[in-house]
C-alpha cells in the first residue's frame, strides 16, 4: 500500500466534473490519497492573520467554470460498476 499526496496546483485543478478529464494521478487499489482542497472560489487558505485569501490564476473560462477540483484520480484495474471504498 502506497500513501499519495495529491496538492492543490494550477496542473490537478480544475472546475468541472466530466470523464474526459484525465488523471492527474494513477493508484493502485488499497493506496491512501490524501488531497488538498481549495474554497469554493478557487482561493487559497490563510497563511497570515488579517491577510486576504489569494485566488488562483490563469483560470482556463471553459474548464475552470465551476468550482475548484482536485484531480481526478484513477484506480488501476478498475472498471465501471465498482465500488470505490472512501
Amino acid at each position: 500500500m502506497a500513501y499519495h499526496r495529491l496538492l492543490a496546483t494550477r496542473e490537478t485543478l480544475h472546475g468541472t466534473f466530466h470523464r474526459s478529464q484525465p488523471p492527474v494521478l494513477w493508484v493502485d487499489s488499497g493506496d491512501v490519497v490524501s488531497f488538498q482542497t481549495l474554497e469554493v472560489g478557487w482561493r487559497t487558505q490563510r497563511v497570515l492573520p488579517d491577510c486576504d485569501l489569494a485566488t488562483i490564476e490563469n483560470r482556463d473560462p471553459i474548464v475552470d467554470d465551476g468550482p475548484a477540483l482536485t484531480g481526478p484520480v484513477a484506480v488501476r484495474g478498475a472498471e465501471p460498476g465498482m465500488i470505490l471504498e472512501i
